[in-house]
């Protein structure tokens, strides 16, 4: 069997992996030393109303541990900065520096850009059509 071949897990891996590593080759040709879960992050800085890592975590499924590795290397690296939640002390707000919101932005472009070239050749029907596959997939997997 060749990729061409291979069940909707499969496919759904690789298309996963191939728009990640789009996304790393901008990254990688700019000399950004990020990887696309940082962007995630980033995006949820941008986001989220009230962004704690807490609710990044919530967001993106992932490890409480995991992600507060990757919120304390994006503030070591001058991407986010913590600010203190006026109604809860223990709690923090994380928000994009200038560095972060440019880098951010120019991300988003770029995903963008690579949203359109999925997409290219595709009709309306049809990525409506996927659209509802797949988050009738999701609902079915976070049923269980």
């Amino acid at each position: 069997m060749n990729y061409q071949q291979t069940p909707i897990p499969g496919n759904f891996i690789l298309l996963s992996y191939l728009f990640r590593s789009e996304l790393l080759k901008v990254l990688e040709a700019d000399g950004i030393e990020l990887t696309v879960m940082h962007f995630e992050v980033l995006k949820m800085a941008e986001c989220l109303q009230r962004c704690t890592a807490g609710a990044i975590s919530q967001n993106l499924k992932r490890d409480n541990s995991q992600i507060a590795r990757l919120v304390q290397s994006l503030i070591e690296d001058g991407y986010l900065r913590k600010l203190p939640d006026p109604s809860d002390a223990r709690v923090s707000i994380l928000q994009l520096t200038r560095r972060g919101r440019t880098i951010y932005s120019r991300m988003e472009r770029e995903e963008q850009t690579l949203i359109r070239r999925l997409q290219a050749g595709l009709t309306k029907s049809e990525l409506s059509e996927f659209s509802r596959v797949v988050a009738q997939m999701r609902a079915n997997l976070a049923a269980e």
